[in-house]
């Protein structure tokens, strides 16, 4: 959570100011009304300004600090202090100004927090639910979710059920396929390669494909993923030069439409890198690629993103050898997932080695996007335009006030 900062006002309202200033100095060279005011009460016109200036830079603050100030999470102390089934009941109705996610998240805190009847209560209460067929689909797959943040074995066999079920919601479906995926060992595995056999339904089969683990010259993906695997084939090769080094790969595997293209990326938490810039780089080697490719980079806070690259101002095209990329882009304090990989847009393959992620410092210039403040900027254009148009009605209006006031004038002298 960004704190209110004394430091950022004062920003926000000098920029304002200098606006506003500029503003009426323009106003003045068009408009006789501003013209005179700025002879008569130019002194008292320049303090209006600094105040108006600093007034409008703390809506902006206020504005943006309520902003992430919102879809919060719900802390240790309210989910020690609130039972299971309040939470179970915000799973289909959060509560208002808390993430969409923030129950799913409570519900597996609290049963890895407490003892093993309060661990029990909410998995036995979270595979009631999802069994419940009476209960709408949108109620009932935030279960999947709770089941695999808490990890327990115990709830396998309702997620199989749910997957294998071909009269089930696909979300709910879907879902539990997504969350096998998150269950560490052999059991959860061994569902979803007997699902990928036996399950009909396309939708569900491409969620299984996408989350199930796959090897490749007996390498591991190593929490890597990567898709749509009907079209692109993903993955890790030995590296011929460097024994014991790996070779990421993604290439395309049939014609590619227009707009299709391919990922292999992982996630981590932002944990490690909050407040600070961060760079990515690796050495980059293509093949035939017809549209374009590249490593992509991006930084997620709570159900948006903050940061992103993604090469698109220098892709990679056509066959290249090994050439080292770098990108570059900020990790805020809300920052919770990075997310990085390969990007394939088109037909092609596209291979990556020597993959590394360190923190710089600020005399590095970003690559990237900062999605973060692009909002800001907007926050802050629509202020000064509204102010802009404000200023021109009002000296529209004094001059033709004083335009009736000089005819009304001449008259009476006339």
């Amino acid at each position: 959570m960004t704190k209110f900062s004394i430091v950022e006002l004062l920003i926000y309202g000098g920029v304002f100011a200098i606006g506003l200033a500029l503003i009426c100095s323009f106003l003045s060279k068009v408009s006789p009304f501003w013209r005179d005011l700025f002879k008569r009460r130019g002194r008292t016109l320049l303090v209006s300004l600094i105040i108006a200036g600093f007034a409008a830079g703390g809506v902006c603050k206020l504005w943006r600090w309520w902003d992430e100030k919102s879809e919060k999470e719900y802390s240790s102390r309210q989910i020690a202090s609130t039972d299971a089934e309040t939470f179970f009941k915000r799973l289909k109705r959060p509560e208002k100004g808390y993430h969409h996610c923030a129950a799913i998240w409570a519900l597996s805190e609290k049963a890895q927090k407490g003892g093993a009847a309060e661990t029990e209560k909410i998995v036995n209460g979270a595979i009631e639910i999802l069994q419940d067929r009476s209960r709408s689909a949108y109620s009932r797959w935030p279960c999947c979710y709770v089941l695999s943040g808490i990890g327990d074995v115990r709830a396998l066999p309702a997620l199989k059920e749910r997957l294998m079920d071909e009269t089930e919601e696909e979300v709910v479906r879907s879902c539990a396929a997504c969350a096998l995926s998150e269950f560490k060992g052999e059991d959860a595995r061994e569902i979803l390669e007997q699902a990928a056999k036996e399950v009909k339904c396309e939708e569900v089969m491409s969620c299984i494909k996408r989350y199930l683990p796959v090897e490749d010259n007996e390498q591991s993906l190593d929490g890597w993923n990567g898709g749509p695997p009907d079209a692109y084939q993903f993955g890790f090769l030995n590296d011929p030069n460097n024994e014991g080094k790996k070779i990421g790969h993604l290439k395309s595997i049939r014609a590619i439409k227009e707009g299709e293209y391919g990922v292999f990326a992982t996630s981590i938490r932002a944990d490690a890198y909050l407040g600070k810039r961060v760079r990515l780089s690796a050495n980059l080697q293509s093949k035939e690629v017809k549209g374009r490719a590249g490593l992509w980079f991006r930084v997620d806070g709570d159900g948006k993103q903050l940061s992103f690259d993604n090469m698109a101002n220098r892709p990679v095209k056509g066959t290249t050898e090994w050439q080292r990329y770098e990108l570059v882009v900020d990790a805020p304090a809300e920052s919770k997932n990075i997310i990085y990989g390969l990007l394939l847009d088109g037909e092609g393959e596209i291979q990556f080695r020597d993959l590394q992620m360190e923190t710089v410092g600020k005399e590095v210039s970003t690559t990237g996007i900062a999605l973060y403040q692009r909002r800001y900027v907007l926050y802050a254009a629509f202020a000064g335009g509204m102010m802009l148009l404000f200023g021109v009605v009002w000296g529209v209006i004094g001059w033709r006030r004083k335009c009736g006031r000089k005819a009304l004038q001449s008259q009476n002298s006339g």
